[in-house]
């Protein structure tokens, strides 16, 4: 649970960050605030059995690799193949913590970012 103490009013000013933003790589809130963060990704899973997803992680030291959210495409042996999806994850970040979006894959599958959005709380 994220406590503001004292309780501030939410900034709630949806910032677009795509182009500073990447996958798999640590950034640190330094907002003063919690930080509601938000990221689309297309995942394309190239085989049947293969997969691919993406995680939110956060952590208090760098890197950040502890799983708050996950989102994707998981496979089968006989899972309809080539199969595409948008899907997101979302993630508050407590002031001074580090975070990421991390994608998973198997095989030749892919994961891209989309969007990524970012909210002072």
């Amino acid at each position: 649970m994220v406590k503001l103490s004292p309780p501030l009013p939410i900034k709630a000013v949806v910032e677009d960050v795509t182009a500073s933003r990447a996958l798999n790589v640590t950034y640190q809130n330094t907002t003063g605030r919690p930080l509601l963060v938000i990221a689309s990704c297309a995942c394309v899973k190239a085989a049947a059995a293969e997969s691919a997803w993406l995680y939110g992680a956060i952590d208090s030291t760098t890197p950040a690799t502890n799983e708050a959210t996950r989102s994707g495409v998981y496979g089968l042996a006989g899972d309809v193949a080539p199969l595409r999806t948008y899907t997101q994850v979302a993630m508050i970040v407590p002031n001074n913590y580090y975070y990421a979006v991390r994608p998973q894959t198997s095989g030749t599958s892919t994961v891209t970012l989309t969007k990524w959005w970012e909210t002072q709380l």
